[in-house]
């Protein structure tokens, strides 16, 4: 799961801008990220940042920045063994270590504690 996009339209910028936004999100940032605060923080409608995002993007907002939240567990569990499977849930936004073990599950076919010890094999 990567984090580069391709955008099907270089002219709109807003997707472009939206996307790197997401991106370059801190821990804090992305934690609290959803639509609607990022319509809030570009002062545009959620739904026509919405159908922007998806149609230049290729994916919805929120199935972006969950990919994005995915790829940084990923990299916390690739890198520390410290943080436990709830802290990294809580510090990701999600409502449960559960919901964050299937959700991360959906995304790499492996449950993140399983994710981890692969990682500190290779």
């Amino acid at each position: 799961m990567g984090r580069r996009f391709n955008m099907s339209n270089k002219q709109n910028v807003l997707a472009e801008r939206v996307a790197q936004f997401v991106l370059n999100c801190n821990e804090c940032e992305l934690r609290e990220l959803t639509v609607a605060t990022v319509a809030e923080a570009f002062r545009v409608d959620r739904s026509h940042l919405s159908r922007e995002f998806s149609a230049n993007i290729g994916c919805t907002l929120c199935r972006f920045i969950l990919k994005e939240k995915m790829f940084r567990a990923a990299t916390v569990l690739s890198e520390s063994s410290a943080i436990s499977i709830l802290e990294l849930s809580d510090k990701l936004g999600f409502f449960s270590p559960n919901h964050f073990s299937r959700i991360f599950k959906e995304s790499f076919g492996i449950l993140p504690s399983k994710y981890r010890e692969y990682r500190k094999q290779v």
